[in-house]
C-alpha cells in the first residue's frame, strides 16, 4: 500500500518560515525570490516524481467518489498544522520551566521562547504528513492518494518529496531542541548569567565585566546589545523577561556604574 506524504502543509511551513526571517532583513525582493524558489521547486518534483497514470475510465470514477475531497483534506492538514504547533509549543514551554535550573536570588530571568517555537513547528512539519496520511487512508480509501496526486494543483507524487522534508525537519529539530531549552539567562544582585544559543555553558559576568551598553533603533521598536570586556555581545532582542527591559537596562546600567 502506497504512502501519500502530503506536501502542501510542509511546503507551506517553509515557506511562512522563509518568509518570516526574509522579513527581518529585508524586503519584496526576497519574498519574490521565495516565490520563485517554491514554484522551482514544485515543477522539479513534477518532473522528478510524476503520479502514477489513471485512466480516463478510472478516473471519472474517482471523480465521482473523491472529487469534493482535495480541497477538505488540505484545509483540515493545515488547520491540524496549526493545532499539532500550538500543543507541541506549550508542551515544550512547561517542560522548559522544569529543565532551567534558576537560582533563588535571581532579580531578573530571560526565558526566550523563539527556539522551542522553531522546534515545535518543525516536529509538526515532521509528523503531519503521516497524520494526514492515515486519517485519510482510513476516512477514503488507499485509492484517494492516487487520484490526489494527479490533481491539476499536485501532479506528483509526494511520498518521496515528504519523506525527506520529514526526515530532516526531526533531525534539525533535535539540536533546536537542546539548546532552545536551555536558552535562559537570569540577573543577580552580583551579576549577569548568561545562556544563550550560542553558550553550550552558562557565563557568569560580574558588574566589572560590563563594557558598555548600547540602543539599537529599528522600524518596530529597538533592543539592546550589551558589550562584555572578553569580547561578548549580547543582543537583547530575542529575550523575553519577567519584567519590562527598560528596567532590566537600567538596573545593568545602575549596577555597572554606566550613564
Amino acid at each position: 500500500m502506497d504512502k501519500t506524504l502530503l506536501y502542501k502543509p510542509a511546503l507551506l511551513g517553509l515557506v511562512l518560515l522563509l518568509a518570516y526571517f526574509a522579513g527581518i532583513s529585508s524586503g519584496i525582493l526576497v519574498y519574490a525570490a521565495i516565490a520563485i524558489f517554491v514554484f522551482i521547486a514544485v515543477e522539479y518534483f513534477r518532473a522528478k516524481f510524476p503520479p502514477p497514470r489513471i485512466s480516463k475510465k478510472r478516473r471519472k470514477q474517482l471523480d465521482k467518489k473523491y472529487e469534493r475531497y482535495p480541497l477538505i483534506v488540505d484545509g483540515l492538514s493545515l488547520a491540524l498544522m496549526v493545532i499539532e504547533i500550538l500543543l507541541l509549543y506549550f508542551l515544550l514551554k512547561n517542560i522548559k520551566l522544569l529543565v532551567i535550573n534558576t537560582p533563588g536570588n535571581a532579580i531578573y530571568l530571560s526565558n526566550p521562547q523563539g527556539e522551542i517555537f522553531l522546534v515545535a513547528f518543525l516536529l509538526s512539519l515532521s509528523s503531519i504528513g503521516w497524520i494526514i496520511d492515515s486519517a485519510a487512508k482510513i476516512a477514503l480509501g488507499s485509492d484517494y492518494w492516487n487520484y490526489y496526486y494527479n490533481q491539476k494543483y499536485v501532479g506528483f507524487n509526494t511520498k518521496k518529496v515528504y519523506k525527506v522534508v520529514s526526515i530532516a525537519a526531526f533531525l534539525l529539530a533535535m539540536p533546536l531542541a537542546y539548546i532552545g531549552l536551555k536558552d535562559a539567562s537570569y540577573i543577580t544582585s552580583e551579576g549577569i548569567f548568561l545562556h544563550s544559543w550560542k553558550n553550550t555553558e552558562i557565563k557568569n559576568y560580574s558588574w566589572e565585566d560590563v563594557a558598555a551598553i548600547k540602543k539599537v533603533s529599528n522600524k518596530n521598536s529597538g533592543f539592546y546589545v550589551i558589550l562584555f570586556k572578553d569580547g561578548t555581545e549580547w543582543n537583547t532582542s530575542n529575550e523575553r523577561w519577567n519584567s519590562n527591559e527598560e528596567e532590566v537596562i537600567y538596573y545593568i546600567k545602575q549596577k555597572a556604574g554606566i550613564n
